[in-house]
């Protein structure tokens, strides 16, 4: 099927095989997969503008303190902050970019975003803006934080077409940055020896999104 295959093109699919899905090798949430031998078929189809590209699982920032670290989520949140890009030293000896967002929604809950290597670069991020991660991975180093895909196709801004895109900009219509800013509960703030809140430093980075 190599041959047939193309990048956000349409096709249908015969002669598969549906067993269980084994979780340890996939971020996909389905507890199903396909699968698909020489004797499969794989056939283009027109475009179809009803089909989206990109579906979403999208997890309530108020819910990203139930979960363990590493756990993936998809998350949509309007943009609080974004941070100046700056470089961190790896123990290889070489330089790794590194750029944190601040993201919030109508549950009161913002939280940390950190974006590494090219995807620092690859939109323009601008305080308003509603945007959409796909594959972020938990953290629990100092506080909840999330660590952003390495791929630049798993940030989205602007034309998500989603209910909850939607939901959040009639949501931030109409009230300031400082407004929003100011109602937020901070995830990636922790605790410290006398229970008062403290800003978190900055998230881990897993060996395996090098």
């Amino acid at each position: 099927m190599d041959g047939i295959l193309e990048l956000d093109a349409i096709f249908t699919f015969s002669n598969g095989f549906v067993k269980l899905a084994n979780k340890r090798f996939t971020s996909i949430k389905n507890d199903y997969c396909l699968t698909f031998s020489k004797d499969s078929i794989c056939e283009k189809c027109a475009d179809d503008e009803e089909i989206q590209s990109v579906s979403f699982t999208f997890t309530g920032l108020d819910r990203i303190e139930e979960l363990v670290q590493s756990h993936t989520v998809d998350v949509i949140g309007v943009l609080l902050d974004v941070g100046q890009p700056s470089s961190i030293n790896m123990k290889d000896g070489k330089t790794r970019e590194k750029r944190t967002l601040t993201i919030g929604d109508e549950s009161n809950v913002c939280i940390n975003v950190t974006l590494w290597g090219s995807v620092v670069e690859a939109h323009r991020y601008n305080a308003g803006q509603v945007i959409a991660f796909k594959s972020c991975r938990v953290s629990d180093f100092n506080g909840k934080s999330l660590n952003a895909s390495s791929h630049g196709e798993d940030i989205f801004i602007g034309s998500i077409r989603h209910p909850r895109a939607d939901e959040l900009k009639q949501w931030s219509a109409g009230q300031t940055m400082n407004d929003l800013r100011g109602e937020m509960r901070a995830l990636g703030e922790a605790p410290d020896r006398d229970g008062q809140r403290k800003a978190s430093k900055t998230p881990t980075l897993l060996i395996a999104q090098l």
